[in-house]
């Protein structure tokens, strides 16, 4: 099993991505097409939101694997932050400028409130407010950048009791938490500890057997800590990337190259394009269908536009001792 593990999980990232981003899609676009005429698929439309806690999950896998890779260094903090800002920050400021320009009424708009977009400042000013809903997630994205830059050399050198017992911690956070307010990670703290667990798997740091013992009943307590689809959104996400043979499907590896652009842009693709789209679909379900295939489409011309510029430009910024 672990040399199994070893070999695929990796490989497997980018479709998790691209089903967790439209996921996400696929919600946003059911309500601006107000598609609701079967309970079940309503309900499963509104699942969608579920590819935000996908995202969490393979950050906490992904991004402490990244700096493992680079044999990572407290004195190396601004430097990792500074490659995440490249990757970051260019394609949500023009989007978000976007949106201000488009969508945003004018009377909305203030110097301040702009400012706390740009810097993230939201989850920590009253009363402040995110231009679009969507970006709240990138708040809780930075929030864990900078705690694992800071505290992942030290996790390192723990020992496995100590270390689980800190997974275990943030795990059951939310219990700490409560649900009252979402603006910080740690009312998600479950999310990106169960991607951190299988980071430590995959680099041998604990027994791949207990590491996956655990992981599995982590995601069955999911259930219990807060709802069913809570454990099967986990266990899924975590078999895709942990156990499950490598996906060669272009559109799903495609999705996943594109994931953040669209993550960035189906809200604003989609509310600019809806008064043209709705006279020409005869229903909610012809809406609702379009409204994706032109969100997937804005995003794909966004990345090569756009994003995929800053992702080459933070891959040239080079660790001292070399980036494999």
């Amino acid at each position: 099993m672990p040399a199994q593990i070893n070999q695929t999980k990796i490989e497997n990232i980018e479709v998790t991505r691209g089903l967790a981003s439209l996921g996400v899609c696929v919600v946003h676009m059911g309500m601006l097409a107000e598609y609701n005429s079967y309970p079940v698929v309503n309900y499963i439309v509104n699942s969608g939101q579920l590819g935000v806690l996908m995202f969490f999950i393979i950050s906490g896998f992904i991004m402490p694997y990244s700096l493992y890779k680079n044999n990572y260094k407290i004195n190396d903090f601004f430097h990792f932050i500074t490659k995440r800002a490249i990757r970051i920050d260019p394609p949500y400021y023009i989007v978000l400028a976007l949106t201000l320009l488009f969508l945003i009424k004018s009377e909305q708009i203030n110097l301040k409130n702009i400012i706390y977009n740009i810097f993230y400042l939201v989850p920590f000013v009253k009363p402040s407010y995110w231009y679009d809903t969507i970006f709240w997630t990138l708040g809780i994205e930075i929030q864990f950048y900078i705690i694992l830059g800071l505290c992942y050399p030290l996790l390192m050198k723990l020992k496995m009791p100590y270390l689980i017992i800190i997974l275990l911690l943030c795990f059951h956070s939310v219990k700490f938490a409560g649900w009252a307010d979402r603006r910080f990670i740690l009312a998600y703290g479950h999310f990106f500890a169960l991607g951190f667990l299988a980071f430590l798997v995959k680099v041998k740091k604990i027994p791949a057997n207990f590491g996956i013992r655990l992981l599995i009943f982590l995601c069955l307590e999911m259930a219990f800590l807060i709802a069913i689809r809570y454990m099967v959104i986990c266990l899924f996400t975590i078999l895709l990337i942990m156990v499950v043979p490598p996906i060669k499907n272009r559109i799903l590896i495609f999705l996943g190259k594109i994931s953040y652009s669209l993550y960035l842009v189906h809200m604003l693709v989609a509310s600019l394009l809806l008064p043209w789209i709705l006279p020409i679909t005869i229903n909610p379900l012809s809406t609702f269908i379009v409204l994706i295939m032109t969100s997937i489409c804005g995003a794909g011309i966004y990345y090569f536009l756009v994003e995929q510029h800053f992702v080459a430009l933070s891959r040239r910024l080079k660790y001292k001792r070399g980036e494999q």
